[in-house]
């Protein structure tokens, strides 16, 4: 982001500037699951929470549970069962399968101080024909942010940044696009023989990236700014 406006041995990264500065970056407090306790740092799969001792077990259960519980809340799916599936998979195509992907996250001191989970759609199986044109999302080039950046300067105003949690899951689907997935594999929350219908979208959908940069964008322009 900043090469070349420093010396290469003090370039700082994003990272750092999250954590220690407030020039660009100011603290946002969340509720994420912390992995300081964790006895093991490698990540187990969905399915092998079993074989976890007590104390890991109780904190990645709660990690994926928060994951779970947090796109429910925020009306991404609704729990169908089987014989539902059956009626509208003419519409839907086959279930899609999904996939829990977990890590562990480090701060810049290299302390780990999140178990994180998330649940991805493989999108790569997405039977729709979806053109580049369908899927592209415009983002913010390096000269751009540089121009910002040289504005703020200029105008002596503190930068801002912002992260949206599970932003790709903020945007309903078209009523064209009709998703139902396969829970991930070991998920212990969905009922048995029971499917997720998709009301928005979900990390790992080809189209997702495009649908929460028109959420973005309208609701951008509804608070006055204009798009040139």
């Amino acid at each position: 982001m900043f090469e070349g406006w420093r010396a290469a041995k003090t370039v700082l990264t994003a990272r750092h500037l999250c954590a220690t500065s407030n020039l660009v970056c100011r603290y946002v407090k969340t509720n994420h699951v912390s992995a300081r306790d964790l006895t093991s740092l490698n990540a187990p799969k969905l399915t092998k929470h079993i074989l976890l001792n007590k104390n890991d077990k109780r904190i990645w259960d709660k990690s994926y549970k928060s994951e779970y519980y947090g796109l429910e809340k925020l009306n991404t799916w609704s729990i169908i069962s089987k014989r539902e599936y059956q009626v509208m998979r003419h519409i839907t195509g086959p279930a899609q399968p999904t996939m829990a992907i977990l890590c562990v996250k480090y701060d810049p001191d290299g302390n780990q101080v999140r178990a994180m989970y998330r649940i991805v759609a493989l999108g790569n199986l997405d039977t729709n024909p979806w053109s580049k044109a369908n899927c592209f999302t415009p983002v913010l080039s390096q000269m751009e942010l540089r121009l910002l950046l040289s504005i703020a300067v200029k105008n002596k105003v503190i930068p801002q940044i912002g992260d949206v949690s599970q932003a790709f899951c903020q945007s309903y689907l078209p009523p064209e696009e009709k998703y139902v997935l396969q829970p991930p594999p070991g998920c212990f929350l969905t009922p048995k023989d029971h499917y997720l219908l998709l009301q928005k979208t979900l990390y790992g959908l080809k189209r997702s990236p495009r649908h929460w940069y028109e959420l973005a964008k309208k609701t951008l322009l509804t608070i006055g700014l204009k798009q040139k």
